[in-house]
C-alpha cells in the first residue's frame, strides 16, 4: 500500500469531476441518509468564508475505461448531487444534465441499484428544498467556492487487488458496510474474467434481496449460524469478522492449489456448466460446503434465499402452530421459531423432501424443547442447543440416511421439565406448544394457568 500512497495527491473538487469517475459492481449501494446529506450542504455554507476547505479522501481504481470509486463513494454522490442542484451543466459522467427530470438526475447505466437510485431521488429533493432560501448569486458563489477551493485527498490505485485489499480493509474498520456487503465485493473480484452482463444479473438479484429484506436474516440467522453449528462453534453475531466463512476456493487465476478435494468441486463445476449449457441442471449446493468463489457464491445465496422462503410457506401443522400462539412474538420464542428453522432447513438441504413431515416434528420437539424448560429463552440459550454435542444439526451431518436423523433419541420436554419444583409453571403463552408435545397441565398443575 505505501507505493499506492506516493501518487496520493491534494486536487480541488474540479479537478476530480473532470475525471471520468465510475461506480463499480462491487460497491454497496448509496444510502446516505438526508441527515447525512444535508449535513454536508451546511458545512459546505458554512465554510465558504474559507480559503480553502478539505472534505475527505477519495480512493480510485485506474483501469482502462476510467477511475473507479473504491472509498468515498458516499460523499462523491453526494457532492455531485449539491453542484447538480446549483446548476453545474459539467459535474461528470454520473449525472445527466441539470435541465432532464430531476427524478434521473443520476446516470442509471452507472448505478445499477435501485435502492440507490431512490435514495438520490430523496436527497436530491432534501439538497433542492435546502438551497430554496438562496438567491442566484448566493448559489453562484456556493458553486465556485466548492468546485475550486473545496480539496479532496486523491489516492489513485492501478492494481485491482490492492484496490480490493484497500477496499475491504478501510471498510472492514468501519461502521457502515455489512459482513455481506465486504462479501459482495471479495466475489465480485473473483469473477475478473467472467462477462459483464453476469456480473450485473448477480448484483441485481444480491441487490432485490436487500431490498426485500430478506438477505441479512438470511446470512445472520441461517447461512451462517448453520455452518457454525455444524462444526460445533458458537454463532450469536454475523459480523465482519466472521466474512472469511464464506470465502472459499477460486477457479480463476493463479496460485490456488489444485488439492484432491478442490479437483472434486472442479469437475463438479465443469459437469454442471455442461448441463446448464442445456438447461438440465443446476450446481447441487449443500450450506455446509466449501465455498467456491465468484458466481457460484451468489447461486448459493440466490438459491438458499429461494429455499428458506419456500419452507416457510410450508403447508404443515407445526407452521401454523409456531405462526399462531399467544407469545410467537417474544424475542425468546423469535429464536426458538430460528432453531427449528434452520435445522429443518439444514435437514432438507441434505435429504430433500424424503420423510419431510415427520422431519418437521423431529425439528419442532428437538428446537421448542427448550422453549417449554426455560423461564427465558436467550440468545445464548438458542446457541448452546444449536452447537451441542447431540444437536439436529451434528446428526443431520453425520447421516447418510434420513432415518438416522428421525429415530435418533433427541431430548424431548416432558411433564418432569416443564415446571418448577413449587409446581409453578416456567414456560408461559404456549398453550398451542405444549398441546402438540402431547403434555396435559391440567394433570400436572391444575391450579396455574399458562
Amino acid at each position: 500500500m505505501s507505493d499506492a500512497r506516493k501518487i496520493a495527491k491534494i486536487e480541488v473538487v474540479k479537478g476530480l469531476f473532470e475525471k471520468p469517475l465510475k461506480i463499480p459492481d462491487y460497491q454497496r449501494p448509496y444510502k446516505w441518509s438526508q441527515k447525512h446529506a444535508l449535513q454536508l450542504v451546511d458545512d459546505l455554507i458554512f465554510h465558504q468564508d474559507k480559503g480553502r476547505y478539505r472534505i475527505g479522501t477519495v480512493v480510485l481504481h485506474e483501469d482502462n475505461d476510467g477511475l473507479n470509486i473504491v472509498d468515498g463513494q458516499q460523499r462523491v454522490v453526494t457532492l455531485c448531487l449539491i453542484l447538480h442542484a446549483l446548476g453545474e451543466t459539467k459535474v461528470n459522467p454520473l449525472l445527466k444534465e441539470p435541465e432532464q427530470e430531476d427524478k434521473e438526475v443520476f446516470n442509471t447505466q452507472l448505478m445499477e441499484s435501485s435502492i440507490s437510485r431512490k435514495t438520490i431521488q430523496n436527497n436530491y429533493a432534501a439538497i433542492k428544498q435546502r438551497l430554496v432560501g438562496l438567491s442566484d448569486n448566493e448559489k453562484e458563489r456556493l458553486k465556485d467556492f466548492i468546485l475550486n477551493n473545496c480539496e479532496i485527498v486523491k489516492v489513485v490505485l492501478e492494481d485491482l487487488s490492492e484496490a480490493f485489499q484497500f477496499f475491504d480493509s478501510q471498510n472492514a474498520r468501519g461502521k457502515s458496510l455489512e459482513p455481506y456487503d465486504l462479501l459482495k465485493a471479495f466475489h465480485l473480484r473473483e469473477m475478473d474474467s467472467t462477462q459483464e452482463d453476469e456480473k450485473k444479473a448477480c448484483v441485481v438479484k444480491w441487490e432485490a434481496a436487500i431490498q426485500s429484506g430478506e438477505l441479512k436474516p438470511l446470512f445472520n440467522e441461517y447461512l451462517y449460524r448453520i455452518r457454525e453449528w455444524v462444526r460445533g462453534n458458537s454463532a450469536f453475531y454475523f459480523t465482519k469478522e466472521n466474512v472469511d466463512i464464506f470465502k472459499g476456493v477460486s477457479f480463476q487465476g493463479e496460485g490456488e492449489k489444485d488439492y484432491p478435494y478442490v479437483q472434486t468441486l472442479k469437475l463438479t463445476d465443469k459437469y454442471i456448466n455442461q448441463l446448464f449449457m442445456n438447461s438440465i441442471k443446476t450446481y447441487p449446493f449443500q450450506i455446509d460446503q466449501v465455498m467456491i468463489n465468484g458466481k457460484r457464491f451468489f447461486e448459493y445465496v440466490e438459491y438458499y434465499r429461494k429455499q428458506l422462503h419456500s419452507l416457510k410457506n410450508t403447508e404443515h401443522e407445526v407452521f401454523k402452530i409456531i405462526n399462531n400462539y399467544t407469545g410467537m412474538n417474544r424475542t425468546g420464542d423469535a429464536y426458538t421459531r430460528n432453531l427449528f428453522q434452520a435445522s429443518l432447513l439444514y435437514y432438507v438441504d441434505k435429504f430433500g423432501d424424503e420423510y419431510l413431515d415427520q422431519a418437521v416434528n423431529t425439528a419442532f420437539f428437538w428446537a421448542y424443547s427448550i422453549r417449554l424448560e426455560n423461564t427465558a429463552v436467550r440468545l445464548a440459550t438458542m446457541d448452546n442447543k444449536g452447537r451441542e454435542h447431540q444437536s439436529m444439526f451434528r446428526v443431520v451431518a453425520h447421516a447418510v440416511h434420513p432415518k438416522e436423523v428421525l429415530s435418533f433419541p433427541f431430548h424431548k420436554a416432558n411433564n418432569g421439565t416443564v415446571f418448577k419444583t413449587d409446581g409453578k409453571w416456567k414456560a408461559t403463552k404456549v398453550d398451542r406448544i405444549i398441546a402438540k408435545f402431547g403434555i396435559n397441565k391440567k394433570e400436572v398443575n391444575n391450579e396455574n394457568s399458562i
